[in-house]
């Protein structure tokens, strides 16, 4: 089975941290997931292109 590839890229790492682990927990082997929250790694990560089942943006990141 393929796995699902989430991209969730957000500066706030006490926001994603139980994000990422419901995630974990609900999804395990299942996903690929990609957390982000370091701007410069995310300007550095996206300046090539990049596949994604799904992708979420915070607002502060999605400026750039």
């Amino acid at each position: 089975m393929k796995k699902v590839k989430i991209i969730i890229a957000d500066p706030d790492e006490q926001y994603l941290a139980p994000i990422e682990s419901k995630f974990l927990q609900e999804f395990d082997d299942g996903i690929d997931l990609e957390m982000i929250t370091d701007v410069a790694y995310f300007a550095e990560f996206f300046a090539t292109p990049q596949k994604a089942d799904v992708l979420i943006i915070g607002e502060t990141m999605y400026s750039l």
